[in-house]
């Protein structure tokens, strides 16, 4: 399994960081820590058939960029799912295996400014979120999943953008809005994104 380490500085790189960087404090940590590994929580163990492929190492930050402190801390999370070879039987758990290894995939977006969608979205309706939307056809669909304060308006014929109404006067190290995209084709969309912990990612708000 790959496992991603997010650990230097976090939500940008530090090409990015235009004002400098900076060691990271004892709460930017403690929040980074601790929110990731709820997020972690929340993911689905892989179903019969399936595996882990990929999957962001939760670890301390070591360095910030400078000013990052005057909004809202970004964060970032990713778990990829592999089908593994077998019976082509599926169970409760998820859909069954297909004989070519297709991957399905969530991403996790603590603290976003925005999510643009470059095709038409389709409304769900998924009860604990503010939004929740397709985009996509049938074969490599992707689910959004939006918890927060979000609008969503027309970019173009086809196009959109959901943004994220943060506040920046208040503590930067607290969740105040969450994105998670589920892809795949969209059976494997609509599964994994049945089997997440909503209540737990709801909960992140509350915190």
């Amino acid at each position: 399994m790959a496992v991603l380490v997010l650990a230097g500085v976090t939500g940008r790189t530090s090409s990015a960081c235009y004002k400098g960087i900076r060691p990271s404090t004892t709460t930017e940590r403690t929040f980074h820590v601790e929110t990731l590994r709820i997020v972690k929580t929340a993911m689905p163990q892989p179903a019969v058939g399936w595996r882990v492929a990929e999957e962001t190492e939760v670890r301390p930050p070591r360095l910030m960029c400078i000013g990052q402190e005057q909004e809202p801390l970004p964060l970032e999370y990713r778990i990829a799912y592999r089908r593994a070879g077998g019976s082509p039987q599926g169970s409760a758990d998820g859909p069954a295996p297909a004989e070519s290894a297709t991957d399905a995939r969530i991403d996790i977006d603590v603290n976003p400014r925005g999510m643009p969608f470059s095709e038409a979205v389709e409304t769900l309706t998924v009860p604990g979120t503010a939004l929740a939307l397709r985009s996509g056809p049938d074969s490599s669909s992707t689910v959004y999943l939006l918890f927060g304060d979000w609008s969503i308006e027309a970019t173009g014929s086809s196009a959109s953008l959901a943004t994220a109404h943060l506040v920046s006067d208040g503590p930067y190290t607290k969740v105040q809005a969450l994105a998670v995209r589920i892809s795949g084709d969209r059976a494997d969309a609509d599964v994994l994104a049945g089997r997440i912990r909503l209540d737990a990612l709801a909960a992140l708000l509350l915190r």
